[in-house]
């Protein structure tokens, strides 16, 4: 830079770094606003699962070994993910600090901070930068990868620590492996001779790939085999679950899946693509191939089915290195059309807008979109202060043992193609007492209950009734409305409790209102209401529930959006 204007100079020095500080800091109270997506209890219901020996994945659930402290957190579920999101913004913060360092090796020293101002400044970052998820997980170990992957002195002993890194990465999710173009690729642009040979440089770079694999697949099947050794039996092997996961996400899928969560960040975030398009066109013009290499980061937008925006937090990761690139190009290009004094005020400005962004995307966020979920969450460890069974879409009430599958867009598309009621089993086998309708197809009153199997749609009306708000509790129901004797059929034996406005005779015998009847093996009972002059309601609930609470229930639904 010209030293002519220090004022400029000193400006454009500090003011992309404060400005990633400030939208950093602005995360912080948006981990008790944001709301919790079903991912988040997902993970969390893996923690609990192995506290109670019942987890029965081996891949994908490594991590359960570093978040067991959760658990013990007081204040339920959504206080354990908070404390878990914190844990998180954390490892953004670290994870921000390595792409600056990482675009430092391919940018001036004042345009760096635009890579990590960039990321931060995107409307994916800031809605699951430190959401409670493997990717939060992934990305640092990734960029960590990344930045001991590029050439320096002393390259084998880099070469197995970003081996080491990225075996880790990989036992915490097989994702990692999407990375494997950037690395290549960096392989090829790393060699420093040009000079050199055809065949001796493509032997070089060939040993460096496979001992950087070496490493890292070795670290990956260790941690594996530990992880593996503290679980009972599991669900699927490695050649299952590789089979599984590689047909439905990558082989199954049109090319660009998810193009419109695509087109939506790039509405929202166009600073920052500008940024990141200006860089790749300005690394590539130069032939900077390693630089322009991050931009293969994005390739996942073109096959992978779960490039939903959450996973844009990894993707952008290495891609925002090229907006540090980006921001040396736009210099480059106006001092070649007017002095060095537009040029940094360009700069300058966009260093403006990206907060700007930033700060745009930070106010959506700001009402709190967690009061639902604490309400639901706290009215149900009213209902049964004790874990039931219970089934629900993602595992919201991670200390209850869930006995239905994950009930994703995957996990759907799996169960509908094997055609096997899952209710069947709640109710015979286990007894479940609680249904959480979190999600459309669960709740009896919902249209998208039609996604399910006739019988599952069937056994979820017939046998769970509405309590209160999302929950539903086990039982029957009865309409009288002559003097006639009627049969209630219950989902399973045991203690039901009686709601009626009026007495009614029950297998011979009077009860009232809130007595607790037993229904034995043959599932029924006969209700008989005399004297009745307008159609009485008859409903039994499962006597594991104690009662509702008295406020009303939140209309908000639990989950809002991705």
């Amino acid at each position: 830079m010209n030293s002519r204007s220090p004022a400029a100079q000193g400006a454009l020095r500090w003011g992309a770094p404060l400005a990633a500080t400030t939208l950093l800091a602005g995360l912080v109270p948006l981990i008790w606003r944001v709301n919790v997506n079903w991912d988040e209890f997902f993970f969390l219901s893996h923690i609990y699962d192995f506290s109670r020996g019942s987890l029965k994945e081996v891949f994908q659930t490594a991590y359960v070994h570093v978040f067991g402290w959760l658990t013990h957190i007081p204040g339920g579920e959504l206080a354990q993910i908070v404390a878990a999101r914190v844990a998180m913004w954390v490892l953004l913060a670290v994870t921000a600090f390595m792409i600056w360092r990482l675009a430092r090796r391919w940018s001036s020293e004042l345009a760096a901070p635009f890579a990590p101002l960039a990321y931060l400044a995107a409307s994916t970052i800031d809605r699951h930068g430190d959401s409670f998820r493997a990717d939060s997980l992934l990305v640092p170990l990734t960029v960590c990868t990344l930045l001991l992957f590029v050439p320096r002195p002393e390259r084998a002993r880099r070469d197995v620590a970003a081996g080491v890194c990225f075996g880790v990465a990989l036992a915490v999710t097989v994702k990692a492996a999407l990375l494997a173009p950037v690395l290549f690729c960096l392989a090829i642009a790393a060699e420093p001779d040009a000079a050199e040979a055809g065949r001796p440089r493509l032997a070089a770079i060939c040993r460096r790939l496979v001992w950087f694999g070496f490493v890292a697949a070795g670290i990956a099947a260790l941690l594996l085999a530990l992880h593996r050794l503290s679980l009972g039996p599991v669900r699927e092997g490695a050649a299952g679950f590789a089979a599984r996961v590689g047909t439905t996400a990558l082989l199954e899928v049109p090319l660009f899946p998810r193009a419109a969560y695509f087109w939506e960040t790039a509405r929202a975030d166009v600073v920052s693509w500008i940024l990141i398009a200006l860089g790749a066109i300005g690394a590539l013009w130069q032939r900077r191939w390693a630089a322009a290499a991050c931009a293969l980061s994005l390739l996942p937008i073109v096959f992978y089915r779960n490039a939903f925006p959450y996973y844009y937090v990894v993707m952008m990761a290495p891609a925002c290195v090229l907006a540090a690139v980006g921001a040396d190009t736009l210099e480059s290009f106006i001092r070649r059309v007017a002095d060095d004094a537009v040029a940094r005020r360009t700069l300058l400005a966009m260093v403006t807008l990206l907060w700007l962004q930033g700060s745009i995307n930070l106010v959506e966020l700001r009402n709190d979109l967690q009061v639902g979920q604490r309400a639901t969450l706290a009215a149900v460890h009213r209902i049964f202060p004790r874990p039931v069974p219970y089934i629900d879409h993602s595992g919201m009430v991670a200390s209850f043992p869930k006995v239905n599958f994950f009930m994703s867009t995957w996990g759907m598309q799996e169960y509908r193609a094997r055609g096997v009621s899952f209710m069947r089993e709640a109710i015979d086998r286990f007894h479940a007492p609680l249904l959480l309708a979190n999600r459309g197809f669960l709740d009896p009153q919902s249209g998208a209950i039609h996604d399910l199997l006739p019988q599952d749609q069937d056994l979820i009306r017939r046998f769970y009734l509405p309590y209160w708000g999302d929950i539903y509790v086990a039982g029957a129901e009865v309409l009288l409305d002559t003097p006639s004797e009627v049969v209630a059929r219950f989902p399973y034996q045991g203690r039901y409790r009686l709601q009626t406005k009026m007495p009614v005779l029950i297998d011979g015998a009077p009860h009232h209102d809130g007595d607790v009847v037993d229904v034995h093996p043959d599932l029924q009972l006969h209700i008989l209401a005399t004297g009745i002059t307008a159609p009485l309601r008859v409903r039994f609930y499962s006597a594991e529930a104690r009662a509702a609470p008295k406020e009303e229930p939140p209309e908000s639904p639990l989950y809002v959006g991705l």
